[in-house]
This record gives C-alpha cells, sequence and structure tokens, in this order.
C-alpha cells in the first residue's frame, strides 16, 4: 500500500518489483496503475506551509517479459494513455473520495515529463501492508442519524466498508481518536486535517423490498490513497450494522524481535502501547504521529524511540531506509536535517540533527550489522565536524527545541534546562560514539580522533556548568540524566550528582519533570547509577506525569 513510499524526491525515488506472471492470459492484456497524489504532490504540513514536492500525480514502469530466450521490455512512454475515475478527491491527511457510480474515462494521451537527475533505488525495507483486521467492538448512535464504531484501541489505517444502498448513497466516514462527552467524535487534536473519507454507491448490491431474486453481493471497499490515526469511526448516509465497517490495520511489514511480559498488568498494557504506538507511526518513515496534519519523519523522535523500536522488531531496515532521507537532507555545512524526508524547519539541532549518529549506533548495537554505520560513515564525520566548527571553546551554541515538551515549561518558577548545556552535551555523546563506530569499522586513527574529542568536550562541559560540588547547571532533572547517562562527570563528582537527581525526583512526589530528551534517560540512567529503586518507583507510579497515568 501506498508503494512507491515516501523519500526526498528531489534527490531519490524507490522502486518496487512485482511478479506479474500469474496476471497474463493469452490474447489481450492491459496494464493499468492507479496513481494518487501521495507524498508526492499531496500537502505535507500545516496550511501555513504549503509544502509539496510536485503538482501531478507521475508514473515510471518497465513491464520486462522473458520467455527463457529472449527478454522484452514494455515501458511508460506516449503509446499510454491516461483518465481521470471514480476516485474524485485523494489526500494523506483529509481523506478519499470515491464515487462507485464514474467508470473511467475518457482516455487520452499522456503528458511526458522530463525528470532532473534523479536516483532510482530499490526500495530496501519491507513495504506497507494490510497487517492486521479489526471488528468493530461497539456501536452506538449519539446523535440521530450519527453511528460511531469503536475499535478498541488506536490504529493506522483506514476502515472497510461493505454495503448494500441505492444508487447515489453518500457514506461519510470520518475519524478520530477520542469522543466528546456526548459520545460524538472529537476532533480539535486534528487540527486542519479533515480525516474524512467518502463513498457513494452504484447500487449494484441493492434490492428493493418485495422483489424477489438472487441475492446480490454487497459494494465493498477500501480507499487506496490516504491513511487515518483512530480508534473512532464516526459513520453518516445510512444505518448500519457492526459489520458495515472493518478496521484495516496497516504498516511496514517488519517482522518481530523482542517480547515483554511481566507479572503487573498496568505496566504490560504499556507494553502494548508501545507496540501498537510503534506499528502506528512505522509507515515508510518514523513519523511523529499518525493523524493530524504533522506525520512527519522528525528525527529527534527516531532518535529516543530507536532502542525500543530495534528491540520489538526488526527496524533495522525502516532505519536504513530513513537514512537515505536524512543524508539527502544534510546541509552542505555537514548538519543533518531535524526531520527527514526533509521539508520544512531547520538542521542540527541537538537532539535531533543528531540522530543521523545515534540512530546508526543503534541499528549497530541491536542487530551486529556493520553496513549501516559504513553506508553512513563519511555523513555522519560531517556532521561531527559541523558541530565542531559551530561551537565556540567546544561549546555548543542554544539550538530550538531544547529538551522538548518538558512537563514544568508551563510553570511560571520554571526554570528549563540550558539549551548550551544540552546541545554540549549531545556534541559529546556523538563524538564518543563515533569513536566507537570508527573502531567498528577498522578505523584506528579516525576512533582516537573522536575519542580524544570527547575527552576535551567533557572537560569543557564540566568547566562550563558543573560546580566544584557536582551542581549542574539549570538543577533540573535533564540536567543531571544528561550529565551521568553520557558520562561527563568525573567520578569524584558523580555520587553528588545522583543524589541531587534523586533529591529533585522526590521533591516532585516522585515524578518526572522531564521532556523529550530526559525522559527516556530516566529509568536506564537510575538504574546503572545504582537507584533502581527510584526507576521502579518512578515506573510504577499512577498519577500525573507517569508513564501508567495515561493507562
Amino acid at each position: 500500500m501506498l508503494a512507491p513510499g515516501w523519500t526526498d524526491y528531489r534527490k531519490r525515488i524507490d522502486y518496487l518489483n512485482y511478479d506479474a506472471t500469474h496476471f497474463l492470459r493469452v490474447g489481450e492484456n492491459v496494464l493499468h496503475v492507479i496513481v494518487g497524489d501521495g507524498w508526492w504532490s499531496g500537502i505535507l504540513s500545516e496550511p501555513q506551509f504549503g509544502l509539496r514536492y510536485g503538482d501531478d500525480p507521475s508514473l515510471f514502469a518497465e513491464l520486462i517479459l522473458h520467455d527463457g530466450t529472449c527478454e522484452t521490455s514494455i515501458v511508460t512512454d506516449r503509446q499510454w494513455t491516461a483518465a481521470t475515475g471514480p476516485i474524485r478527491e485523494n489526500a494523506l491527511y483529509h481523506g478519499e473520495t470515491f464515487d462507485a457510480r464514474i467508470e473511467p474515462g475518457p482516455w487520452t494521451p499522456v503528458d511526458i515529463f522530463d525528470t532532473p537527475e534523479i536516483e532510482l533505488c530499490e526500495k530496501p525495507c519491507p513495504p506497507i501492508r494490510r497487517m492486521e483486521e479489526r471488528a468493530t467492538v461497539a456501536l452506538t448512535e449519539p446523535r440521530r442519524g450519527v453511528f460511531i464504531f469503536d475499535y478498541g484501541e488506536n490504529i493506522t489505517g483506514w476502515a472497510r466498508l461493505r454495503v448494500k444502498a441505492r444508487r447515489g448513497t453518500e457514506v461519510r466516514l470520518r475519524f478520530g481518536e477520542m469522543l466528546e462527552a456526548d459520545g460524538t467524535l472529537y476532533t480539535a487534536n486534528l487540527r486542519s486535517a479533515r480525516a474524512t473519507d467518502r463513498y457513494i454507491c452504484s447500487g449494484t448490491g441493492f434490492q428493493p423490498v418485495g422483489v424477489r431474486q438472487a441475492s446480490l453481493p454487497a459494494e465493498t471497499w477500501e480507499p487506496r490513497f490516504t491513511f487515518h490515526g483512530f480508534r473512532y469511526v464516526e459513520l453518516t448516509g445510512l444505518r448500519p450494522v457492526p459489520e458495515t465497517l472493518t478496521g484495516i490495520v496497516l504498516h511496514n511489514a517488519l517482522a518481530d524481535t523482542g517480547r515483554f511480559e511481566c507479572s503487573d498488568p498496568l505496566i504490560n498494557q504499556l507494553q502494548r502501547c508501545i507496540v501498537r504506538g510503534q506499528k502506528g507511526n512505522f509507515l515508510d518513515v518514523p513519523m511523529d504521529c499518525p493523524q493530524r496534519d504533522e506525520r512527519l519523519g522528525w528525527s529527534g523522535d527516531a532518535q529516543i524511540f530507536a532502542p525500543t523500536a530495534c528491540y520489538n522488531m526488526d527496524a533495522g531496515p525502516l532505519f536504513a531506509q530513513w537514512m537515505r532521507a536524512m543524508r539527502d537532507g544534510q546541509r552542505a555545512d555537514g548538519a543533518f536535517p531535524d526531520l527527514a524526508p526533509h521539508i520544512i524547519l531547520e538542521h542540527g539541532n541537538a537532539g535531533w540533527g543528531d540522530a543521523g549518529i545515534i540512530v546508526p549506533w543503534t541499528v549497530w548495537q541491536f542487530s551486529g550489522d556493520r553496513t549501516i554505520l559504513a553506508d553512513n560513515y563519511e555523513a555522519m564525520t560531517r556532521h561531527l565536524a559541523f558541530m565542531l566548527a559551530t561551537s565556540r571553546d567546544l561549546i555548543r551554541p542554544d539550538t530550538l527545541f531544547g529538551d522538548w515538551l518538558a512537563v514544568d515549561a508551563a510553570r511560571p518558577e520554571h526554570t528549563p534546562t540550558p539549551k548550551d548545556l544540552i546541545g554540549t552535551a549531545y556534541f559529546a555523546r556523538c563524538a564518543k560514539l563515533m569513536g566507537e563506530i570508527a573502531t567498528a569499522l577498522a578505523r584506528p586513527a579516525d576512533a582516537r580522533r573522536y575519542t580524544a574529542l570527547f575527552t576535551k568536550i567533557r572537560r569543557a562541559f564540566v568547566r562550563e556548568f558543573v560546580t566544584a560540588t557536582g551542581r549542574v547547571l539549570g538543577d533540573t532533572q535533564t540536567s543531571y540524566l544528561l550529565a551521568l547517562g553520557f558520562d561527563l562527570l568525573p567520578a569524584k563528582l558523580r555520587p553528588a550528582a545522583i543524589e541531587r537527581l534523586v533529591e529533585l525526583i522526590r521533591a516532585r512526589d516522585w515524578h518526572l519533570t522531564t521532556g523529550f530528551l530526559g525522559t527516556p534517560l530516566l529509568c536506564p540512567v537510575l538504574t546503572a547509577c545504582g537507584r533502581a529503586d527510584v526507576a521502579y518507583r518512578l515506573l510504577k507510579q499512577e498519577t500525573y506525569p507517569s508513564w501508567l497515568y495515561p493507562v
């Protein structure tokens, strides 16, 4: 589904191979392709940006025929014809409209496009497929003629419609993750995304009451060129039964590699939520969300989630594919983009652009395969060189995001974790990882150079941000987590920093105050520092803010 997937189309396009042998018949054969806007000519961002790559859906295809002795190639050329058909509208964010009364036509000659020098690549990652089907859990009618289908938990995909209705009947499906207090669909979090599919019936399955004839099959329809993040589907236009809709779950067909289960049912449910969230966001790029008007490959999200992703699934191929987009979006000065494929915003922000080094290292740690390191080594060295060149005395400047969405950010008395501290900590982290990567790739001179750079950055970090008694500038949970987790403190200061971290957690009644960059370090750092008791207390906390609060 959604082939060939999302790449930086200005630089490369993936292609897929299909075995078409079993479709061929004696006599005339027709090669028929349905194209939609997708990521290429659809809107990919909030309305104020209005970004897209191209204006018109385009196709490059080749059919190769061989009988054992000779080979013939049929390609897209001026002999092809094109027409519009029953798909009247399609957009990844807004949905699809399908009028089953319309036959394709009229057929007219195609337009031929001159293409720039774009690299064609065989797709390296298993494609998006229909991975699950979900039956309706509950069906309600909060308002007359408005029906709500409940699928029990959030999924990403669409709904398959099965209907017998008069010709011209319009069925409207709207998708959402929550309900209002009155049981109607909540859509405020979708922002500008309409998330609405429409199907106009052909009437082929409709039988008037009292007419005796053989039972006609129902009309069955699924969209092709959209997807939704949803638990609930609102249906209007007819009176349904639970079987009218079936939830279809889409994600890249990655193999399961890890599972977790324990004696605590809440933590088991947390793990199920994590896996569901991974499936819901792995549609050809590691997205930030699948429902609103921002389904983008944010690099900060990817580097934070990469260890979990690789534990649950064989995510290496998807990250290898995504790292090509990171390279394609890399700036001339070496900075990796903050999202990939790169369409908006910045480059090289701490914790975001640094994913270009952290994600390949993470995949190697889980897979043992050095291919992703070798493929990205030159790009990683350029990013580290950018960090060095734009630092002052090895201290990184303020960057855009900081500890994004820190829990305390809205409190008037909140002092945020200093952004130059965050940037310097990630600078040190990347230098240390590059030393390990260079060793793995048998580059001893590079390994020595990067290890020495890490040592110098660590000294600069202590000089700039750490007092003689082990207090870290900002005095936030994230400040101490970065200093401890990235091995930036001398041994004599670590006990005081650990004690202060625990004090800060205790002061918030054993709750976290961290954001994007601090939260993933909490339990690992506390455990490594000998305070697994505090890590478990945080993990098992059930009040806000905590992991189990939403569970």
